[in-house]
Parts: C-alpha cells; sequence; structure tokens
C-alpha cells in the first residue's frame, strides 16, 4: 500500500543562491517556467529559511519526466537549484484509501518546532495524516550519523591543520514494516460504490472483527481498549468510577463478534466468538440438536460477559440424572475446551492472537473459574 522508491525532487542551497532578493527571484522564475505554484512560494521560501545556508532544500517533490525536461532547458539561469535523486514514498494504488494512510511530505516550519531536527538530518520528508502521520515514530526508523570536523564557519573539512581526530560512525536502522488490515478489493469496491455520493462504509472480517489492529491502534495512540456487551446489570466495571470515558476505546462485541459454528461428533463442539448472546448461542444449538446440560445464563449477556461474571447457572442434577458424555453439571468455564484471546506479545511488542488449550495453565486467566 505504500512503499519507498527513488524519486527525483528539485532542490535548493541557500548559500548557493543568495540573499532574500535572488530567493525571491528564483522562485518566482520557476514559477513562471511552471515548475512551483504561486501560492506556494511563501511556505517555501520560510522552509528555505528555516535550515542553514548550506543544507539542500526541498522545493518540489517528486518530479515527472515532463517536469525534468523542462528545468533542464531551462538550468543555465538558475545556480544553487538542481535535481536531486531521493528515496520517496510510492503508494501503488494511487489516493485510493488516502483518508486512512494519509501521506508524507516535506518538513515544514511547524514541523520543525515539534520535532529533533537531528533525527531527521537524512531525510526530507514527514507524515502528515492518517497512518502516516499517526505511525511516524514507528516509520522513521534511527538515523545512522558520521562525525565530521567543521570550521569556523560551519563547513566540514578534513582536518584542522596539523590536527586530524578520530571520527564516530553509527549505522542507521530502518523504521518499522506496517501491516494494515485494509483489503484494497474491499476499498476499492466501497469508493467505486460512494462516487458522487456522501455516505460511509463499513467492513469488518467476520473472523475476528479486526480486534488485534484495534488494540494495537489503541495502544500506540495512548487508548486503554474495553470490550463491552449488553450492559447487563451484573457487568463487570468497564471505566473507573467518575471517569469521563476519555482515554478509552470501547469495542462492542454484541455488533462484531457474534458468529457461532457447530462441529458433530462425540461428543459435539461449537465455536462462538464473545459478543454473542446466550440466548442466541443455545438457540443456534437447539436447532443443530444440541444444548447444554446446565443452562448458564440465558437472557441479554453475551458469552464473554457470563465467562467475566461466574454465570454458571443451575448447576445441581435432578434425582437420578446422569451427564451424558461431554456433559458437565460444573460452570460455563468447566466446558470450554479452546479460548482465542488478544494478548500482548513481549516478542514483537504488540497485541495478537492466541489460542490456549484447555491443557495451558495460562487459560485459567479467562475463566472465571
Amino acid at each position: 500500500m505504500a512503499e519507498n522508491l527513488p524519486a527525483f525532487q528539485l532542490e535548493l542551497i541557500r548559500e548557493q543562491v543568495g540573499g532574500i532578493p535572488q530567493i525571491d527571484a528564483t522562485l518566482a522564475r520557476l514559477v513562471s517556467i511552471g515548475l512551483l505554484d504561486a501560492e506556494d512560494t511563501n511556505s517555501i521560501k520560510r522552509t528555505i529559511l528555516s535550515h542553514h545556508v548550506y543544507e539542500s532544500v526541498p522545493i518540489k517533490l517528486q518530479l515527472d519526466d515532463e517536469e525534468m525536461a523542462r528545468f533542464a532547458v531551462h538550468r543555465y539561469e538558475f545556480t544553487g537549484v538542481d535535481i536531486r535523486t531521493r528515496l520517496s514514498r510510492h503508494y501503488p494504488f494511487g489516493p485510493m484509501a488516502v483518508h486512512a494512510l494519509g501521506y508524507v511530505a516535506a518538513i515544514s516550519e511547524q514541523d520543525l518546532k515539534h520535532i529533533d531536527s537531528a533525527a531527521y538530518a537524512g531525510t526530507t520528508l514527514i507524515g502528515k495524516l492518517g497512518v502516516e502521520g499517526a505511525y511516524e515514530n514507528l516509520l522513521h526508523g534511527t538515523p545512522g550519523f558520521r562525525e565530521v570536523l567543521v570550521n569556523a564557519a560551519g563547513r566540514p573539512v578534513e582536518r584542522q591543520g596539523a590536527y586530524t581526530p578520530k571520527l564516530n560512525i553509527r549505522q542507521p536502522v530502518a523504521g518499522a514494516d506496517l501491516i494494515l488490515s485494509i483489503d484494497m478489493r474491499v476499498q476499492r469496491a466501497a469508493e467505486d460504490a460512494l462516487t458522487g455520493k456522501r455516505g460511509a462504509a463499513i467492513a469488518i472480517d467476520p473472523h475476528t472483527g479486526d480486534v488485534v489492529a484495534l488494540a494495537n491502534w489503541a495502544h500506540a495512540n495512548g487508548y486503554r481498549l474495553r470490550a463491552k456487551g449488553m450492559s447487563h446489570n451484573w457487568s463487570p466495571i468497564l471505566l473507573p468510577a467518575g471517569s469521563t470515558g476519555a482515554g478509552y476505546v470501547l469495542l462492542d462485541t454484541t455488533q462484531h463478534l457474534t458468529s457461532v459454528s457447530i462441529s458433530s461428533g462425540s461428543p459435539a463442539t461449537a465455536t462462538a466468538q464473545a459478543g454473542v448472546t446466550m440466548d442466541n448461542l443455545t438457540t443456534t444449538l437447539a436447532a443443530a440438536g444440541y444444548g447444554f446440560c446446565a443452562i448458564p445464563a440465558p437472557g441479554d449477556i453475551t458469552l464473554g460477559g457470563a465467562l467475566a461474571i461466574n454465570a454458571h447457572g443451575s448447576a445441581i442434577p435432578g434425582s437420578g440424572e446422569t451427564p451424558l458424555s461431554g456433559q458437565s453439571y460444573g460452570s460455563l468455564s468447566n466446558l470450554v475446551l479452546s479460548l482465542t484471546a488478544v494478548v500482548w506479545s513481549s516478542a514483537t511488542s504488540q497485541y495478537v492472537l492466541k489460542t490456549f488449550q484447555r491443557s495451558d495453565p495460562d487459560i485459567r486467566a479467562f475463566l472465571a473459574h
């Protein structure tokens, strides 16, 4: 959805161009030959003046063949302006999903006020909006450095008189790869369907509800994710007393995690998501000829909520009654054979899906009993 590719951009070195009058004249001439937009010149000028005089500052990104040819024709007119090859962000799907992906652009005067300029010494781009902006710290990586000796004017030199220092070098570390759950085929269908219309389209993976992606987004942006069920009066407390809800994201499991599937066998097993209500779960089981020996808290309570509040239901057998194979008079928790949950992975420093078997001691943290 986004990658770095070599690209050509127009850059300006202030000390080679001259003072402010010469900079103004250079920008005006670039406007006249169609390489810059007149309304952008003031912001470009501020960016130029915010850098050191010897730094090469990008003033036009991602030149196409026609723009490079146009500049080549007029190259003799410009001092201190040239085309450079840099790595630039490329979006294979063009503007599709731009509202979510965001974009990168040249580091502006405002950006310089809140970033460590040393951390961006090796690039001219920064994430502005969407994923690009939200995950800028992860995607950016760590710059390397090479110590240099400079003279009083700040210009690099190899030695100062007879003095040749030992200079250190640190290799850079690439930024992290970010994997999104956006299905571009679905995104294309949604955007095509909404062309010329006002509205929104929401698509969620019926198997996971994209809970993992939501959990990692919440963590990266300083939020706490809480699962919300039917808000029964037995419900566990979701937010601290007196909380306004700020800093929390509530995931309504009753809208997204409600699927049930049944595998016949001896005994039969059912796979159900945490947001399904006990009523719907028992109804689905009954339609297939199955059911609970002891019904745990029927009604408007979710499966996840039932586990959270010890909703075991009746547990006393009738006179002379014996459980069938694979059934139990115990609680709902006693019937769980395996459980898949969103958990934190210290190995990858992110939330992941993990399945716990009944024999796994760690499953006890998710079962009320």
